[in-house]
């Protein structure tokens, strides 16, 4: 069973950023900040950090309620704690820049390690405002777990990744999907529904394909739920927001006639 239990349209904001963090909802403000939202949908705070700011990626650190930003284009990493609302810019060197960072990290309390497409790692220290590289021997000795996700994940076409859960989907050569853990354990997804979705997002044993027209819950190789998109919107992106009573699902939903309006709704399946 599937019930929309919240729905709330934003008007005036070009919405390309989405995230949930705990029970919080982080957009961007169009190119100045974000907002963060809580799970009634309700707005707790505009965070505005500066101009023209385009957010490239993000780095969530789920316990803590923090996130790290990379925005490429400013050339800088914006750390910004959720629970007292205030941020800090670290700017990066140019060096750091053309590396390209993967979707591959670990916070370690203050400590962000953050690791590149081409097999470098990189320590953010939040509370410092510093960063450095440090070495592959450094990293595979104090974070194994890290160095074999990293490894693993330059083996295969990623499609997502859940880093804290050390687990990622990938596509094999036959175009065939899989869910793959540190353990080798390759669980296969829907292929179908894979290829007829631009995101597969997915918590433990249940994986959310989010295409434009339609988004389907399928847990245990079994389709729960399926949502239809009205002739208004277009379906964007899916997060799972956590909660003991039922798989929980927020959508973000997004004008076909208007680029700067959206639709988030909020789901719970049983």
């Amino acid at each position: 069973m599937i019930k929309k239990i919240k729905e709330k349209i934003i008007k005036g904001n070009d919405i390309y950023f989405f995230e949930v963090i705990s029970n919080k909802i982080v957009i961007n403000n169009n190119y100045k900040g974000i907002i963060i939202l809580d799970n009634n949908l309700d707005e707790l705070k505009q965070i505005n950090i500066f101009d023209h700011m385009m957010i490239y990626s993000c780095y969530i650190n789920e316990n803590d309620e923090e996130l790290l930003l990379f925005c490429e284009e400013n050339k800088c990493l914006v750390y910004v704690n959720l629970r007292e609302y205030d941020y800090k810019v670290i700017d990066l060197r140019e060096e750091f820049l053309a590396m390209g960072f993967s979707p591959v990290y670990l916070w370690d309390s203050n400590r962000l390690i953050l690791s590149t497409y081409d097999g470098k790692f990189y320590d953010v220290d939040v509370k410092e405002d510093s960063n450095a590289l440090i070495s592959n021997s450094d990293v595979s000795g104090k974070y194994p777990l890290l160095y074999e996700l990293w490894l693993q994940t330059t083996k295969h076409k990623i499609v997502n990744i859940h880093p804290n859960n050390f687990q990622f989907i990938f596509k094999n050569d036959q175009g065939i999907y899989y869910l793959h853990d540190l353990l080798n354990n390759n669980t296969c997804i829907n292929d179908y529904l894979a290829n007829m979705a631009h995101e597969i997002t997915f918590e433990q044993d249940t994986f959310v394909f989010t295409s434009e027209q339609f988004i389907s819950v399928v847990k245990q190789n079994v389709e729960v739920a399926r949502i239809e998109t009205n002739n208004a919107y277009m379906f964007l992106r899916t997060r799972f927001e956590k909660t003991t009573v039922s798989i929980r699902i927020v959508v973000l939903n997004g004008s076909k006639s208007d680029n700067c309006k959206n639709l988030i709704t909020m789901y719970d399946i049983k």
